[in-house]
């Protein structure tokens, strides 16, 4: 598939948890957050696994906003975002048709 893009999603996976979590060590920029969700949003083959930050924060400081009113602790934080990003590099590593199948797995359980 798209191993490409798998990695620079597994580098923003990070960036993000970085920024989540108070590590500012990194060079993570509002550019860097807004290129990689325009081209995300752009995939119209993702709309169903697009986390809802992705969709709703344009910018590093909605993203903050967000992620603090929702989790309040750094390791809800560190699993969240884990969780809800793990499917869309899954989508670049496998193909859609396995991430689908997780995610209805996931459903299932719970």
């Amino acid at each position: 598939m798209d191993n490409e893009m798998a990695l620079e999603l597994e580098y923003f996976k990070h960036d993000l948890i970085k920024y989540a979590t108070g590590d500012k060590s990194s060079d993570f920029t509002d550019k860097k957050y807004a290129d990689v969700r325009k081209q995300l949003l752009n995939i119209k083959s993702l709309t169903e696994i697009i986390p809802e930050y992705i969709r709703k924060c344009r910018d590093l400081g909605d993203f903050w906003q967000f992620i603090k009113a929702k989790y309040s602790t750094y390791q809800e934080r560190r699993i969240y975002l884990a969780e809800t990003l793990n499917p869309v590099i899954e989508y670049f590593e496998e193909g859609m048709d396995i991430v689908i199948s997780h995610l209805i797995l996931q459903r299932e359980k719970g």
